[in-house]
């Protein structure tokens, strides 16, 4: 494994073949095709990267395969494989000591029950209780004091299928030491990194202090004073392989990412079978149903809201049924 830095986004010759290399922006590393001889981008021996052990693409595939038969069912037979690749994902795990001292108030409503009196229909009197409502003003004061930890993407630009759930769970992964070599043996490619360790830093930093910030407005109604003192504890490059996945199911193609270290589906793409669209039309009905019966209960009752209620949510429910038995696929996270 050659550490000889290359200039990106030109062609090079192998140093041991001499064959032509293209050597691409997105690639940390690369293998000449012609007679394996891998090299990378950076001088990668003087970083202490890491990486979370990888799961071998056989195991990813043969997860994948349990995943769609278990989906899909009877159909699965009517799927095929389109792609399957595996890419490791640059990821900044940096944990931040945030303390945050907020001041504010909180407006909350409050009834009390009092008596009065009223004619009794005879000459006399007698008691009868009555309610109000009125707001008060509780002061919200305190602070938080704690380290977070954030994963903060190493591409600025990079979009995956899932990579947002996939990101977290590189703040929980046990780490070594970046070894490529092994990456590209198992045929997973390591995206190289754009975004420097200092803006990794700020960018950790301003995400816990909006995580304060919203958990004060969450407490409060309006906030006099929030600020936050902050400061990045440490911030390591984790390399988090993904394999990522497309299959076809009657002319339609669909997306799969997989934790590259697990080999659990991380988030999929399913198409709607018939079977779930006879399902969703019943379901539909059943709505349908729901709102007309409560409609007629409408005309013979003196609390309109106790029908009101039934026919909104049997409406709602036919009309998300509908969506979903006319939808060409639906989600499932992993």
């Amino acid at each position: 494994m050659s550490q000889t830095k290359v200039a990106l986004g030109r062609t090079v010759k192998c140093p041991n073949c001499g064959a032509t290399l293209e050597i691409t922006p997105d690639a940390l590393a690369y293998v000449c095709k012609y007679c394996g001889w891998m090299g990378t981008t950076e001088d990668i021996s003087t970083k202490d990267w890491l990486m979370a052990e990888p799961t071998s693409q056989q195991n990813a595939q043969q997860a994948l395969t349990d995943f769609l038969k278990k989906n899909l069912k009877h159909v699965y037979t009517q799927s095929a494989l389109l792609e399957f690749k595996g890419q490791a994902v640059p990821i900044w795990v940096s944990k931040v000591h945030a303390h945050t001292r907020y001041n504010g108030y909180r407006q909350e409503t409050r009834t009390e029950s009092y008596s009065v009196g009223v004619p009794d229909g005879r000459g006399g009197r007698r008691s009868e209780m009555r309610t109000r409502s009125y707001p008060v003003y509780v002061p919200v004061r305190g602070e938080f004091n704690e380290v977070l930890s954030y994963p903060v993407l190493g591409r600025r630009h990079a979009v995956f299928f899932g990579l947002e759930e996939l990101k977290k769970r590189a703040l929980i992964s046990e780490v070594k030491p970046l070894d490529v070599k092994k990456m590209l043996g198992q045929k997973i490619d390591c995206l190289d990194v754009d975004l420097e360790e200092s803006e990794a830093r700020a960018t950790a930093e301003n995400l816990a202090e909006d995580e304060h910030r919203d958990r004060v407005e969450s407490m409060t109604t309006k906030i006099f004073d929030c600020y936050t003192d902050d400061e990045v504890q440490s911030c390591r490059l984790v390399f988090y392989s993904l394999y990522t996945a497309k299959y076809s199911y009657r002319g339609k193609s669909f997306r799969v990412t997989l934790d590259g270290v697990s080999g659990t589906v991380v988030k999929a793409e399913l198409p709607m079978t018939l079977g779930l669209r006879v399902g969703y039309t019943i379901l539909g009905y059943v709505g349908i149903g729901l709102a007309a019966v409560a409609s007629l209960l409408l005309g013979n009752t003196d609390q309109p809201l106790v029908a009101f209620v039934p026919i909104l949510g049997g409406a709602a429910l036919a009309a998300w049924s509908t969506l979903k038995a006319t939808s060409e696929q639906r989600v499932k996270r992993g």
